[in-house]
């Protein structure tokens, strides 16, 4: 019997040990993703509904965790004509360029599909290229280049 209650004894500990590893993982990854210029979402693939937002993002747009992204981010109604969901290969990040109408930005986009618990979340991370590429036009013009 003190066999048993030693072993469950170390079971508890071990998981209160991976309980605090996995919150100060999670405090991490938090901290990471909202202290940086880059705004990052992740939405289900199948729903199109937002999981997860930074800070950054949410200081744009407001809260709208649960509402669908091309409502979200674009405005829109129904899926976005733009929307690269169906180009994304599970793991393989894709890269691209948009201009949202909707919030007057460029962005610089990397969006890669992961596949969590048999569900397809598409991650995004986009980076406001809008100032840089006005300086480059100007650069451009300036120089007549």
């Amino acid at each position: 019997m003190n066999k048993d209650i030693k072993e469950f004894k170390e079971i508890v500990k071990d998981i209160a040990k991976s309980s605090i590893e996995l919150k100060r993982e999670n405090l991490f990854l938090k901290i990471s993703l909202n202290n940086n210029k880059n705004y990052v979402y992740v939405v289900n693939n199948q729903t199109k509904e937002i999981v997860f937002i930074n800070d950054v993002l949410e200081k744009l747009v407001g809260d709208v965790l649960g509402n669908k992204c091309y409502d979200a981010f674009s405005g829109y109604i129904h899926e976005c004509e733009h929307c690269n969901s169906q180009k994304l290969k599970i793991n393989k990040p894709y890269t691209w360029v948009h201009f949202n109408t909707k919030l007057n930005k460029l962005f610089y986009i990397i969006d890669v599909l992961k596949v969590i618990d048999g569900i397809e979340y598409i991650f995004e991370k986009a980076t406001d290229i809008t100032d840089q590429v006005k300086e480059l036009k100007n650069i451009i013009e300036k120089f007549n280049l």
